[in-house]
């Protein structure tokens, strides 16, 4: 079989090879870039959480005592810089396949803790 499925007779190893090289590399080009952002999105998502574990150590943000509501604390993040969720997830999705992106949907809908996506924060990440 070739790339698009149909039988095709090979005349030698060499041919099968020449026949799939290309298929193979244009599909590895994508898991790389796939990896590339999925990465880029992990080491984003740990700069934010580190730097905001940081700002909580030094006092600059306050969160605990409960007087800060869930908007005024996304507000505060918003206005500190840091990325939303939809940010973070718009670095990985670009660049990954239809079915690596369904994949991380249904593994984040697996992981559910009872709350819808339409209750969660932006910045749950951070906040959790």
């Amino acid at each position: 079989f070739d790339e698009n499925g149909k039988i095709v007779k090979f005349d030698s190893a060499e041919a099968i090879a020449d026949a799939y090289f290309p298929t193979r590399l244009t599909l590895y080009h994508e898991r790389k870039k796939m990896l590339q952002s999925k990465m880029e999105y992990t080491a984003s998502k740990q700069r934010n959480k580190a730097r905001f574990i940081q700002l909580v150590a030094d006092g600059e943000i306050d969160l605990l005592g409960g007087k800060v509501s869930k908007e005024q604390a996304s507000a505060m993040l918003r206005e500190r810089g840091f990325s939303s969720k939809i940010e973070l997830d718009a670095i990985k999705a670009p660049a990954a396949p239809k079915a690596e992106i369904a994949e991380w949907e249904v593994a984040g809908a697996n992981t559910d803790d009872g709350v819808s996506e339409e209750d969660e924060s932006e910045f749950d990440y951070l906040l959790k």
